[in-house]
């Protein structure tokens, strides 16, 4: 009974200095967020953050996961084959209102953080299986680029010139699985 107890007190700590983090990374650059204020807007103190995470980045990287980890539950929902689906649950996911993901995603100064993210979801299973043949294995990456590059495009436009986010995962998929004579279809 003691052990489930600190185990929910453990992943309340560590979701308080999550939360902290999220508001903070969207007022203060990173390099200003020390352990004392982060402790602090927790309220939570310096040694409780050590006993949970090592540095600053062992948090980003915890969120990192949470992150994946939202993508990844979204993946598991779907049909193995329904590439059009996983992409549209990563793009559902890289289109959040929430300010702290849009920063981590897209702040110049996070960019390690959004690398990490990337390659983390497209290393899940869901997209590991669309690359079942070794031949084809090294143009993967190339496929995940695109993929995430249409997204950035995408993203940059104004929202009215946007076209439906489904339709544009629709899109992907069909040049992923068809190449750009696919478009057409």
């Amino acid at each position: 009974m003691t052990e489930k107890v600190k185990d929910r007190r453990v992943r309340k700590s560590q979701e308080s200095f999550k939360d902290a983090f999220c508001e903070m990374v969207v007022m203060v650059p990173f390099e200003k967020i020390t352990v004392t204020a982060l402790a602090a807007r927790a309220d939570l103190n310096r040694k409780t953050f050590y006993s949970h995470f090592d540095t600053m980045e062992d948090l980003m990287r915890d969120i990192e996961q949470d992150c994946v980890n939202q993508v990844s539950a979204k993946l598991d929902e779907l049909d193995e084959d329904d590439l059009s689906g996983g992409i549209y649950a990563f793009y559902d996911f890289l289109n959040t209102d929430d300010r702290a993901i849009q920063t981590l995603l897209y702040g110049e100064q996070y960019s390690d953080f959004s690398r990490r993210f990337v390659n983390d979801v497209m290393a899940l299973p869901f997209f590991q299986n669309f690359c079942r043949n070794e031949e084809y294995a090294d143009m993967l990456p190339g496929y995940l680029d695109a993929i995430m590059g249409i997204f950035l495009r995408w993203r940059k436009k104004s929202p009215e010139d946007r076209e439906n986010l489904k339709d544009l995962a629709n899109k992907a998929g069909n040049l992923i699985y068809n190449g750009i004579s696919g478009l057409g279809k």
